[in-house]
């Protein structure tokens, strides 16, 4: 996934900024992503292991992503950016987190259907998680271009 990238261009946009009050909500927008990139990070690292320790470790891996995607993209999306530019930012990372919930909703429904021995609907269920998170991905990426253009 590309969340390190987007962690360490959050991370430079902070650095570069000097806050001041025309900026604080600028401020505020990045504050978030760093902190939501973290969590959903350590999420995202955490459905290899778990996959690997069976269905239940990885369904609640799965449904963990799913609430922490909900719980940031409610968070950033409720900020209100001092710039246009902040706001594309936020509006791109927003979308982003909302495919990363869709993705972790259907890796749940991949081991729903893999417990009642449902192979094809499970196939079809992680099939489609995969091809959600990449759209994400490439959502962050679109918004860790942007991110590097807005000055805090």
């Amino acid at each position: 996934m590309k969340l390190r990238m987007l962690v360490a261009l959050i991370a430079a946009a902070a650095l570069f900024g000097a806050a001041t009050p025309a900026r604080a909500d600028n401020l505020t927008l990045v504050a978030a992503l760093i902190k939501w990139s973290a969590v959903a990070e350590k999420d995202a690292g955490a459905l290899g292991p778990a996959v690997d320790k069976g269905p239940g470790a990885a369904d609640v891996a799965a449904l963990k992503l799913k609430r922490d995607s909900a719980a940031a993209k409610q968070a950033i999306g409720a900020i209100k950016p001092s710039s246009t530019l902040g706001s594309q930012v936020r509006d791109q990372v927003v979308v982003a987190l909302g495919n990363y919930e869709l993705a972790a909703q259907e890796l749940h429904l991949a081991v729903v259907a893999a417990r009642r021995n449902d192979g094809k609907g499970a196939q079809t269920h992680a099939t489609k998680a995969v091809t959600v998170a990449k759209l994400g991905g490439g959502q962050l990426t679109q918004a860790s271009k942007l991110l590097a253009k807005l000055r805090a």
